[in-house]
């Protein structure tokens, strides 16, 4: 018997909830590495089990991870009808299909039969944005199955068109942190640059920064020297019987040109790498990518193949060899790495764009509701504003400000940062080893401000959050201004910032007539 881990129970009843709601199509947002697909497997199984007449559809750009020896189906011994262009007798009574969603609205158009007897149909990475023309097609027709979209990232492409338009509800029963606190993922090692200058990236018409931009960052002699030095800094393993060995790493380029080029240092090098694209032969892909699962070398480089889909737990390394704008893509292919192995207690994630500072960690805690119905989140935001002295008048102002309100004076400009990957220093900027440590000793008073400063950035915290733990924690107004100058000296603060921080908050005084009051109200039943 196929055992679900609790959390997959709990997303299994949270989706039924839903459904009893009244909700038709729903998200299941499970983090890269959650066993998504062993969960939609298991509400399929029941579902054709609970009546003879249920027909279920799978859409998924892996139909093999689905239906091969060991997929989540074939666990299942259900039996699967496959909808791809080879296959060109379908059985159009079978009771469970898969297919690819380009396939699929081929295949109704002649045979519309396939699509009027569904009672369950699941969307796997429901966030690209090639479904979008099957809801229409439910509408026109004015069928109206079970949907269930699973992802790991329920961000739209478009920030105007969200995933919300197509679905009613999102469940979110786990997120990343909670995992790997629970031992079902690798906490993640961070390594990025100090200072990343992004002001030569320009952004294309698709919100993305455009390959020209970044192959005049990226595609230089100087870059990829620079890469090649972080990864034997930061990417090769100690075993103790002579030279150290390089991780098995997944590195995710610019385009094609990109690629290919960093895999051809790589090889000259001595690390043994290869290349995937979109264009690579079919046979030539599944080839490279068993070699790799085997071990037969320790490097693949990728352009957009291995973001999604693909599954190997033995990764203990991902590059990102560029900058993003989109927290999908960030987030799927750190995620890469995430999924546990005997012998493996992290995973490290080489940032070469610096995208962790625009898009958040990837451990981060995320509202993702916020995210599906296309607002905009506050896990990002800073609690307290930074601010600095005029040395002219000795006003303290926003540190953003260029020229002092007070007397005017001009702020020098501060000279540009190093560009990515070339001299730039780079610093473990987060290590989840060294947080679940922390939380497990569980002794707050006893912290030190670098620790609590370890564990804010990890679990991006805003500033806020700290400032209160030490004030909290403080017992007298002088430990609290020590404690806040070695804060300020961490996030870069002017000197004389933390005499600006109130040692004890106002106390709010409560009306006595509290019929009266304005703003009196009957609590509310959470």
């Amino acid at each position: 018997m196929i055992q679900l881990r609790p959390y997959q129970l709990s997303a299994i009843e949270m989706l039924r909830d839903s459904f009893r709601a009244g909700h038709r199509r729903v998200v299941l947002c499970l983090p890269t590495g959650a066993g998504k697909t062993k969960t939609f497997s298991h509400m399929v199984d029941e579902h054709l089990g609970r009546n003879l007449t249920n027909r279920a559809l799978i859409l998924t750009h892996r139909i093999e991870l689905l239906t091969q020896a060991g997929g989540a189906l074939s666990e299942r011994n259900l039996r699967i009808e496959r909808i791809t262009a080879d296959n060109r007798h379908i059985n159009r009574r079978a009771r469970c299909f898969v297919g690819m969603i380009d396939t699929y609205m081929k295949r109704i158009e002649k045979m519309p039969d396939l699509a009027a007897g569904l009672t369950m149909v699941i969307i796997d990475e429901c966030h690209m944005g090639n479904f979008k023309r099957l809801f229409r097609y439910w509408d026109e027709q004015a069928l109206n199955p079970v949907v269930i979209g699973a992802t790991a990232t329920p961000i739209a492409a478009s920030k105007k068109d969200p995933l919300s338009n197509y679905y009613s509800d999102i469940v979110c029963p786990v997120q990343i942190p909670e995992l790997i606190e629970m031992g079902f993922l690798s906490p993640a090692v961070t390594f990025s640059a100090k200072q990343v200058d992004r002001s030569k990236l320009k952004v294309d018409k698709k919100g993305e920064y455009s390959d020209q931009s970044q192959m005049d960052v990226f595609a230089k002699r100087e870059v990829y020297a620079g890469l090649l030095d972080k990864y034997r800094e930061f990417c090769l393993r100690d075993r103790g019987d002579g030279p150290r060995h390089p991780l098995k790493t997944i590195v995710f380029n610019v385009n094609v040109e990109h690629s290919l080029a960093v895999t051809e240092e790589f090889n000259r090098a001595g690390i043994p790498a290869r290349h995937l694209d979109g264009d690579t032969d079919p046979d030539e892909r599944e080839s490279i990518i068993m070699a790799f699962k085997s071990g037969a070398f320790p490097v693949l480089c990728n352009v957009g193949i291995l973001n999604a889909g693909f599954d190997d737990p033995a990764v203990e390394c991902v590059v990102m060899n560029r900058a993003t704008t989109s927290e999908a893509y960030w987030l799927q292919a750190c995620g890469r790495g995430s999924r546990i192995a005997p012998g493996k207690d992290h995973f490290r994630i080489l940032d070469m764009g610096g995208n962790y500072r625009e898009l958040g960690l990837w451990e981060s805690p995320r509202d993702w509701r916020a995210k599906f119905e296309g607002r905009k989140g506050t896990s990002q935001k800073e609690g307290v504003a930074p601010v600095k002295d005029c040395p002219s008048c000795e006003a303290i102002i926003r540190a953003s400000a260029p020229i002092c309100p007070q007397c005017q004076y001009e702020f020098p400009k501060k000279e540009s940062a190093p560009s990515v990957g070339i001299d730039a220093e780079f610093e473990v900027v987060a290590d989840f080893r060294e947080v679940l440590k922390l939380d497990r000793a569980a002794n707050w008073p006893e912290l030190r401000v670098e620790q609590l400063e370890q564990i804010r950035k990890a679990r991006d915290r805003k500033k806020g959050w700290m400032i209160h733990i030490i004030r909290q924690r403080a017992q007298s107004e002088a430990q609290f201004r020590d404690e806040l100058r070695a804060a300020a000296d961490l996030w870069g603060y002017k000197k004389g910032w933390e005499n600006y921080q109130p040692y004890q908050l106002p106390i709010l005084q409560p009306s006595h007539d509290l019929e009266a009051h304005p703003f009196r109200q009957a609590s509310p039943a959470y």
